[in-house]
């Protein structure tokens, strides 16, 4: 998994590759992870606190899982196999689960 900025991984959220949205999942758990940081995330330059700072974050992570929803119901004119149809659903559920972690932080 490569180092990203926290633009880097939201941009990432919202790709249409499967393991772009994957690795910035695991990125984005990787930053929020430290307490400083999600403790200071809204706070600005003037000590001022600005909860549209997550916004951007949520939005981006909404999208992420709209994306992988979508992946998980496809239904195709083509049987699809029941490995991707298990790894489709694990990215869902780890998609919906990082959102339930970020507020649960937040």
């Amino acid at each position: 998994m490569k180092q990203q900025n926290l633009n880097g991984v939201l941009k990432d959220l919202d790709s249409d590759k499967i393991t772009e949205r994957r690795e910035a999942i695991a990125s984005l758990r990787q930053i929020f992870d430290r307490p400083d940081f999600v403790n200071n995330f809204h706070v600005t330059e003037e000590n001022h606190v600005d909860p549209r700072a997550w916004l951007s974050v949520y939005q981006a992570l909404f999208r992420a899982v709209g994306k992988e929803k979508i992946t998980a119901t496809k239904t195709s004119t083509r049987k699809p196999s029941a490995t991707s149809s298990v790894a489709a659903e694990r990215r869902l559920e780890e998609a919906a689960g990082t959102v339930r972690w970020l507020t649960e932080r937040t």
